[in-house]
């Protein structure tokens, strides 16, 4: 049997107990996946949580090579809509396409969002969005409406504060 076989086994083997350990997991992880460099998976660039009525909205925000992905959910989490954002250099201007599954309506939000933070960060952009409450009012739906505009512009603020570099462009 060779060495190498013998780390896969462990690897297929991890117990709960080793992903409370990043170090363990994460040497295991580099002996089947080699990466340029170690890197522990998972960890978020930029979390919010805002309480809007009876719903707790969490906006997530992890970087994918040089692109974004960012999730906001509330209430019982799911996806409901998927946009991509996309910026073109050469207009200047960012666009964005969405997919929301039937009877969903977090197309608005999840459409903006990714428009926003592609012309934010020049980078493309995936943004889900999966909110739902039960008996939903109209006032609720607002609120949660407005909030997750200003959730979308703090993380815009925290990206601008973490990349700005005198004379450059982003």
């Amino acid at each position: 049997q060779s060495p190498e076989s013998s780390k896969l086994r462990k690897l297929r083997t991890l117990e709960s107990r080793d992903l409370k350990a990043p170090d363990k997991l994460n040497n295991l992880l580099w002996i089947r996946f080699p990466l340029k460099k170690k890197v522990w998976r998972g960890r978020f660039l930029f979390q919010i949580t805002r309480k809007v009525g009876r719903a707790e909205l969490i906006l997530d925000a992890k970087k994918l090579g040089d692109d974004y992905l960012l999730t906001l959910t509330g209430g019982k989490e799911h996806a409901g809509a998927v946009a991509v954002g996309v910026f073109d250099e050469t207009s200047q201007r960012a666009s964005s396409s969405v997919i929301s599954l039937p009877g969903h309506r977090e197309e608005q939000i999840a459409l903006q969002g990714a428009s926003l933070v592609s012309k934010a960060t020049r980078k493309t952009t995936v943004f889900v969005a999966g909110i739902h409450l039960d008996d939903i009012t109209p006032k609720e739906i607002r609120d949660i409406v407005s909030v997750s505009g200003e959730m979308v512009e703090n993380f815009i603020a925290f990206y601008e504060r973490t990349n700005t570099t005198v004379g450059q462009k982003k």
